[in-house]
């Protein structure tokens, strides 16, 4: 008597680091038709991306398919096929390029099933970028803070008689820490936008694209951590402009000069400048803060008449209209020869 049996896929979660990476699969979906033998199987990953191993498994409540003859092809060739052989494990080809895996059980009584799964893979590059400042002509990546906006950006290559599907043309179907987003998925929408909560936690973005035209599938996972904003010091040099080569900590010794222009730099604040009025500036000598009602990204330090010794210049900074965004840095700065008291001047 034959049993109606729905087959399964096992859904797994890619994660790759630093890049962002990709898969696709055909005819996946075909996988839940009825089969006249009860049999599951299950892709490890469901959708692998180009040579990507990809691992194969059957499984069955309705037969002893330790007694059953198991046999797997790729492309057409018979690769194995022996009783038991419920795991394979297969490469699938270059980007673009299809690879089709049968496999045929036949039981010990002369039950059979044949199942064949076709696999295309693509790729999916997963972008992001953040509102958090950073300096002019700053070469590196604004870093995500809490509170600021972040856009996800998916671009997908998905080749269609051979050209490749223009990202409007395709379906998206976004997730967030493994929760679906219907609101912010669907034909054309390659981009999801949020803002980070007051919680610092990663944030797990995955996307799958889908072509409505072959039902070729991409997906794409990345992971973005929190990071604090912070500042960073710099001497402000009249014959050098800012000596970008280092940063002023731990400490800094006045040499041949009585004065030292010190400059702020800060990174990520989830503003637009760095003299934008959400911004407050508290500048501090040796924990006595500084209330003179400027709030300047620069102090001039001068040296004393007749004083040597070692100053702690800090400053915090403030975002007025996001309280978790806030930073603080320090250094000493070491005038004269002799340590006799800790003074200095604005």
């Amino acid at each position: 008597m034959k049993h109606l049996i729905y087959s399964s896929i096992l859904i797994c979660t890619i994660f790759l680091c630093t890049t962002f990476v990709h898969a696709q699969s055909e005819s996946l979906g075909q996988i839940n038709q009825m089969l006249p033998l009860g049999v599951d199987f299950e892709i490890i990953p469901p959708n692998p991306g180009p040579n990507e191993s990809v691992n194969a498994i059957i499984g069955s409540f309705d037969t002893n398919l330790d007694s059953a003859t198991v046999t797997w092809s790729v492309n057409g060739k018979v690769i194995k096929s022996a009783k038991g052989l419920k795991n394979f494990t297969f490469t699938t080809g270059n980007m673009n390029t299809s690879t089709n895996l049968s496999v045929t059980v036949r039981s010990a009584i002369g039950e059979s099933v044949t199942k064949t799964f076709n696999f295309r893979p693509t790729s999916v590059d997963l972008l992001w970028q953040t509102t958090g400042y950073t300096p002019p002509f700053y070469k590196g990546k604004a870093l995500f803070s809490y509170q600021n906006k972040i856009k996800f950006i998916a671009l997908p290559h998905i080749i269609v008689r051979g050209r490749e599907v223009s990202p409007e043309n395709l379906i998206y179907n976004w997730t967030k820490n493994g929760s679906a987003l219907p609101d912010y998925s669907g034909y054309g929408k390659n981009t999801y936008t949020m803002v980070g909560s007051i919680i610092a936690r990663p944030i797990e973005i995955e996307v799958t694209v889908t072509s409505p035209e072959t039902n070729a599938v991409g997906s794409a996972s990345t992971v973005v951590g929190i990071s604090e904003p912070m500042i960073l010091m710099y001497e402000k040099s009249p014959l050098y402009g800012i000596r970008f080569e280092k940063t002023l900590l731990n400490t800094f010794t006045l040499e041949g000069t009585k004065e030292i222009e010190v400059l702020a730099m800060p990174f990520y604040f989830g503003v637009i400048n760095a003299v934008e009025s959400g911004l407050d500036y508290t500048w501090s000598i040796n924990n006595r803060a500084i209330n003179d009602g400027q709030n300047v990204t620069s102090r001039t330090l001068r040296q004393a008449e007749g004083t040597s010794g070692q100053t702690r210049i800090s400053l915090s900074i403030e975002n007025t209209k996001k309280f978790l965004q806030s930073a603080s840095r320090s250094f000493n700065l070491e005038f004269g020869k002799k340590a006799t008291q800790e003074q200095s001047t604005f």
